[in-house]
């Protein structure tokens, strides 16, 4: 004997229907949907076949029609959201917030950038025709071509180190929970908390906390923006944000962006793609006739060219585990996934990761940082628009498996050949430099 239980009630075993409002109304889609699985359920017992199919289909209505709870036994087979998932889930948006703050803090701790001097000097002469000698020449005029925050640093008043630091670390929280903000993301309770797993879990926060007063949080928001935006405009707008602060990361962000795109909807990349690549050179523009004016700033180029070959390459040999696993970080262990992995995006996504990882060591010396960085949108655009067309006990079954390894998932940060972990110890030295 099958019993199906399609209304509110579990203990119910009649055929009536939960009241909804679409019923109510005497029609609407909801209504035909449960209308079809009744009439379907029906046939089939009366033929007396397709025992199995009809308790999958039961379990199935149960789900879509929200009366089964997550700790429920599933009738298909299907492993519901573990304690854990379902209490991030639960929680506001300033909740969630708070858990990745924390857990960022608690992996990683706090660290300043090894140039915020010479960021301090930029925010506090951000004016002056002659920056690029004031800042200290050759040697750290470079910088001027990843200005946005410093000069907004500078714009508001904060240009003693103690008050640039602040505000940088507040800057560097507002990059961090960025992503949680937006609408693809705030509408699907199971799209946030992958998000935040993939944050959690990612070279994201060491390096937002483990350079405090860099020029990162921007380049980063902006990226966030390119990944999470709808709109053609926002994106449009991040891109040129990302290329004014930082020409060659965005450069080849937008080669990666570009691929995972056109593999996912080829119509819509031919469309977004152009602008994209406009606004990247109205960034580019810009920012050469800024540093123009203050002087001229020290190419990537020109940097590249102080080191040889040999020392990029012993570098990125020696550190290539650590630089690979920063580019997605969790993400790994997420998107090679068969659930996720047969979309041709995602597949697209891992190539380009592990490109990166190889040849990014080889023309940059902050390796981890600048592969993290390049594919960071990337990795966010497949997570908005391939993790909704999952079924949902493939999405459950994902959120469960990653969230304890993004949790205890420690990346430390390789940078001209050495390895960077700021630790408890600099961020008690930090906030003693905030709060004195």
């Amino acid at each position: 004997m099958c019993y199906l239980f399609v209304s509110r009630d579990p203990t119910q075993t009649s055929w009536s229907l939960p009241n909804s409002e679409a019923i109510e109304q005497g029609g609407g889609p909801i209504f035909w949907v449960r209308l079809g699985y009744v009439v379907a359920t029906v046939l089939q017992v009366l033929s007396g076949k397709g025992t199995r199919n009809l308790l999958i289909q039961a379990a199935t209505l149960r789900r879509e029609v929200g009366y089964i709870s997550d700790t429920s036994p599933g009738i298909d087979g299907v492993s519901y959201r573990t304690k854990s998932v379902s209490w991030i889930q639960r929680q506001s948006l300033g909740g969630q917030a708070v858990i990745l703050i924390a857990a960022g803090l608690a992996k990683y701790g706090i660290g300043i950038f090894v140039s915020a001097s010479y960021m301090v000097t930029l925010a506090s002469n951000y004016s002056s025709r002659h920056l690029a000698k004031i800042i200290g020449g050759e040697a750290a005029s470079y910088l001027l071509s990843s200005p946005v925050s410093a000069v907004v640093a500078g714009f508001f008043g904060f240009s003693t180190l103690r008050s640039y630091v602040s505000f940088h670390f507040a800057l560097a929280i507002g990059s961090l929970i960025a992503p949680l903000l937006f609408p693809s993301v705030r509408r699907d309770p199971d799209i946030r908390v992958l998000i935040l797993i993939l944050l959690v879990g990612g070279a994201t926060l060491p390096v937002l906390f483990g350079w405090i007063g860099s020029y990162d949080p921007t380049s980063l928001t902006a990226a966030a923006s390119l990944g999470l935006a709808a709109s053609a405009t926002a994106s449009g707008a991040a891109m040129m944000v990302f290329a004014f602060n930082n020409a060659p990361e965005a450069l080849l962000s937008l080669l990666v962006l570009s691929a995972v795109m056109v593999t996912h909807d080829a119509r819509t990349a031919l469309r977004r793609v152009p602008i994209l690549c406009a606004s990247a050179l109205f960034g580019y523009v810009g920012i050469r006739m800024l540093t123009s004016y203050w002087g001229g700033s020290t190419s990537r180029l020109t940097w590249f060219k102080t080191a040889s070959f040999h020392q990029y390459l012993i570098d990125g040999v020696s550190n290539w585990p650590l630089i690979l696993l920063a580019s997605l970080g969790v993400g790994w262990f997420i998107f090679l996934q068969g659930e996720l992995l047969r979309f041709p995006a995602t597949k697209t996504l891992v190539i380009c990761s592990l490109a990166s990882a190889i040849l990014i060591p080889l023309i940059a010396l902050d390796e981890s940082r600048i592969t993290s960085s390049v594919i960071y949108h990337s990795m966010l655009y497949v997570a908005r628009t391939h993790f909704p067309r999952l079924i949902q006990s493939q999405r459950v079954k994902i959120l469960n498996r990653s969230l304890y390894p993004a949790l205890f998932l420690l990346i430390p940060i390789a940078w001209s050949g050495s390895i960077l972990y700021s630790g408890w110890h600099s961020m008690w030295n930090v906030l003693r430099l905030i709060v004195a």
